[in-house]
């Protein structure tokens, strides 16, 4: 019965809750008319044109992000290369 109870729950939960992909996709649905209905067609050019602008900035950041994180886990293997090899000749 107990499990049941679990399995009935959870479909209730999978089926009523949406997914993060469904969450966006109503997000930019609301987004699309808010601006579309609020704003004229210049308008509309230019805010298109700032939100490009600023999702490959965005972006850019979180590539140099990567890159600086990646940078220091290499560093800090060759450290721990070092260690290991120091350890196995004593």
């Amino acid at each position: 019965m107990k499990d049941r109870v679990k399995s009935w729950l959870n479909y209730l939960t999978v089926r009523y809750i949406p997914s993060i992909q469904q969450i966006a996709q109503l997000e930019a649905k609301r987004l699309v008319v808010y601006i579309t209905e609020n704003y004229s067609r210049d308008d509309q050019k230019y805010l298109i044109d700032e939100m490009s602008k600023n999702l490959i900035e965005f972006r850019k950041q979180e590539i140099e992000d990567k890159i600086i994180e990646l940078e220091q886990n290499e560093a800090e293997l060759v450290s721990l290369h070092k260690n290991l090899e120091e350890l196995l000749v004593k």
